[in-house]
């Protein structure tokens, strides 16, 4: 998908029940999305792509594909996050809904102020945590399998 209207009116919304949406140039929207069960998986593909309207459901979220997944929607979602690669930049303070991340390694981004309450477990030793500017704080735990590596 390389366009907003490629998904159809944009002022509809998007839904996943498992599958994958793969970005083919840099996107962003303010569509709401759903993820029921069997979750979805957006895959940034070596872009760079934004999700900033809400994200609800029961269901989980995957980031796969190099490039930079940014969520600035005040997420509900239940499901929790799983990122298996590339970058994922947290934009509000409920980015994550209401789940744990999980991550396979690559770089998890904070935007400055944000305060995430979300825990986060480490599987890989090549984990980065950054502020991509100021300051942000992360009040959830954080536990680790393989470790991580600040920048």
């Amino acid at each position: 998908m390389s366009a907003d209207d490629n998904l159809g009116a944009v002022s509809g919304g998007l839904g996943f029940a498992g599958g994958t949406l793969q970005f083919l140039a840099g996107f962003a929207t303010t569509r709401a999305v759903t993820l029921n069960a069997g979750g979805g998986t957006v895959d940034t593909n070596g872009n760079d792509a934004t999700l900033a309207g809400t994200i609800d459901g029961l269901g989980g979220l995957t980031k796969t594909g190099a490039g930079t997944l940014s969520l600035f929607g005040n997420n509900t979602y239940a499901g929790g996050t799983i990122l298996q690669q590339g970058t994922l930049l947290l934009g509000n303070d409920h980015a994550l809904g209401t789940g744990a991340l999980t991550t396979l390694g690559s770089v998890v981004s904070y935007a400055s102020g944000v305060t995430i309450a979300n825990p986060i477990v480490l599987n890989s030793n090549d984990t980065q945590l950054e502020v991509a500017f100021g300051f942000a704080t992360q009040a959830g735990a954080i536990s680790e399998t393989g470790g991580a590596r600040p920048l």
